[in-house]
């Protein structure tokens, strides 16, 4: 079974979305990259690339989040605190270790196409 459907689907992973996006809006390095779009468009965007990352376990395309990203300016230190957020939703919603280790080295493997400024 996948990631995505072994936690239970579309309802955990849009529960674990919204408890990273209050998170996420409450750190001042990075609530500004969300202070001018609309949150629910950019869950059910970021929803879907959960799901294609997490059963694919890694395959999205690069090229794809590199486009998304690219105008944002997103730097190592940015990247840091986001990932170390993840972590501990990851944590906090009970993923095992072992998965949690998993989806954090996908993760780390779109760091050269989210990251823009070092």
């Amino acid at each position: 079974m996948n990631l995505f459907e072994k936690y239970g689907g579309s309802s955990f992973w849009s529960e674990f979305l919204n408890t990273w996006y209050s998170r996420v809006t409450c750190s001042d390095s990075l609530s500004n990259f969300f202070s001018r779009i609309k949150i629910e468009d950019v869950k059910t965007i970021l929803l879907g690339i959960l799901e294609s990352t997490l059963i694919s376990e890694g395959n999205y395309p690069k090229d794809v989040l590199g486009d998304i990203h690219k105008r944002m300016n997103i730097s190592d230190s940015d990247f840091n605190i986001w990932k170390k957020i993840y972590e501990s939703i990851l944590n906090d919603m009970g993923i095992s270790n072992e998965d949690s280790e998993k989806i954090l080295t996908l993760i780390e493997g779109y760091r050269s196409c989210i990251v823009s400024i070092t």
